[in-house]
């Protein structure tokens, strides 16, 4: 039967893309994708499988967004980094920057909180260095729209990822205000 075998080829169809789908952004043994990070806000460990990880009894989800993977730990080895997004009851949406190196055969983990009111455009890794480009709310802005373009760098120095100190030089500037106006 024609019908039959239609409804059947887009069955399987479907099924091979939701299995690519959900492989597609962590693959299949990214660095990421088990994974122990302390979350300051909930003050506890989220353990991630398959980079998500959920508490339904405390209504806690996370999940990993933009994975990256590169050198951070200078040896050229397989490393990766991701802006972890956490939803919960009590703190709200927020988001953490995660690293995973591998150093001598061993995975080590870190994290940095960033903060709620955030919109994450992009993140990279060159040269040894997370770049993240992302938008923070200014005083004013509506809750869903933070309109300040940033970019910030962080680095893997000993056992965990820092925040690389801006330059004067490096920093983009935005006039708000000149003489009252």
């Amino acid at each position: 039967m024609v019908v039959g075998k239609r409804v059947s080829a887009a069955l399987c169809g479907l099924m091979v893309v939701a299995m690519l789908g959900g492989c597609a952004s962590l693959g299949g043994d990214a660095l990421l994708d088990s994974l122990t990070v302390y979350s300051a806000p909930l003050k506890r460990n989220l353990v991630l499988r398959d980079g998500r990880f959920r508490d339904a009894a405390a209504g806690v989800h996370a999940r990993l967004l933009q994975v990256r993977e590169g050198d951070l730990g200078g040896d050229r080895g397989r490393d990766a980094a991701a802006v972890l997004e956490v939803t919960s009851p009590t703190a709200g949406v927020y988001y953490q920057l995660v690293a995973a190196v591998t150093v001598e055969g061993k995975r080590r983990a870190s994290s940095i909180y960033l903060g709620n009111r955030l919109a994450v455009e992009s993140l990279e890794i060159d040269k040894g260095e997370v770049r993240l480009r992302l938008k923070r709310a200014r005083p004013g802005d509506a809750t869903c729209c933070p309109s300040l373009a940033l970019t910030e760098r962080y680095r893997w120095r000993g056992d965990r990822l820092q925040e690389v100190a801006a330059t004067l030089f490096a920093t983009r500037w935005e006039l708000f205000e000149l003489w009252g106006q």
